[in-house]
């Protein structure tokens, strides 16, 4: 495949923005319905890059010694626990508030993963609130309850129909207790990214040699990738591509002086068949083609649509973040 038809596939499927309803059954208590919750709109972002980008805190470093203390006994006995976290200030008070994306096989369920929200009581942080059957991105609300941010999450998995964006608002000064039970959400709610499985990932205790050895090939490779792909209208697309362990991707992409509105493409990614390294990416909407990468340690290739190298002096690499580049 040339260049110019690859391309063309690339911003094909860049301009379809598409998120699909998936059906979702998960247990927990129904939250009680709060008819004095109050709804009040926050400031919009000037433009739909800054929406959908803006905003996102990774968590300071000296502030994962609290969240490693707090899921310690909330998830005590399960070995390999890994988190996404960010911090941002959710109830106007001036101080953040750390949201915390817990990962692993033996905390997550077909559903989705718990979303914990950790406030500061008496100079310390402690659970404010835990979400059931999140799926990630997590981006911040442009409404209020109660004083609180309100929160635009994903669900899916189950049997349950419904939208697949849900908005977790704080009733009884916690928020929504199980996601697929929130009120549906639409995309223009969607405000500042906060959390993206793959952004700011780390272990809640290191991996050990022998179990670094034991990962499996989508383990191994999650993470975040970034870089600029080629564009044959524009001077490149901004590419962030977030692969998560569970075997769903975020891709996420802006074309270069052409509004820079970002477009964002979600789906499952895996192995392809009889390849060591080449991973198939594809998308929720069957009309969308599959696309391929070759990944490694340090970052991924894009290759063309049956999985073969793309004979190109245009960079085709995207960085892992936190990759030896």
């Amino acid at each position: 495949m040339d260049l110019v038809f690859f391309i063309g596939f690339m911003r094909f499927l860049g301009l379809s923005f598409f998120l699909v309803v998936f059906l979702s059954a998960c247990g927990g208590e129904e939250p009680q319905a709060d008819a004095a919750a109050e709804s009040s709109p926050a400031p919009a972002a000037s433009n739909q890059h800054e929406r959908v980008i803006a905003g996102t805190e990774p968590l300071p470093s000296e502030l994962h010694q609290a969240v490693r203390d707090l899921l310690g006994p909330i998830y005590q006995g399960i070995d390999n626990v890994r988190y996404a976290a960010s911090a941002t200030d959710l109830n106007g008070d001036g101080h953040p508030e750390i949201l915390v994306y817990p990962m692993g096989p033996m905390v997550c369920g077909s559903g989705g993963c718990d979303l914990l929200v950790l406030a500061k009581r008496e100079g310390r942080f402690a659970l404010h609130s835990r979400t059931s059957v999140v799926q990630t991105p997590i981006f911040l609300s442009e409404t209020k309850s109660h004083g609180w941010n309100d929160l635009v999450v994903t669900v899916g998995g189950g049997g349950v129909v419904g939208e697949p964006l849900r908005r977790l608002r704080v009733q009884d000064e916690r928020y929504t207790a199980n996601a697929s039970l929130a009120d549906a959400a639409s995309a223009d709610q969607r405000g500042p990214l906060l959390l993206a499985a793959g952004i700011d990932v780390v272990q809640a205790s290191p991996l050990s040699a022998s179990e670094d050895a034991g990962l499996s090939p989508l383990e191994r490779y999650a993470g975040r990738y970034q870089g600029v792909l080629p564009c044959a209208s524009c001077p490149g697309i901004e590419t962030e591509l977030v692969l998560q362990a569970q075997g769903r991707f975020e891709l996420l992409e802006v074309y270069r002086e052409q509004g820079d509105e970002p477009f964002m493409t979600l789906g499952q990614w895996q192995l392809a068949e009889g390849a060591e390294n080449v991973f198939v990416l594809t998308p929720d909407d069957q009309s969308e083609a599959p696309r391929y990468f070759e990944l490694d340690d340090q970052g991924a290739t894009a290759l063309d649509s049956s999985g073969q190298a793309i004979e190109s002096d245009q960079p085709l690499r995207l960085a892992r973040e936190g990759g030896d580049n």
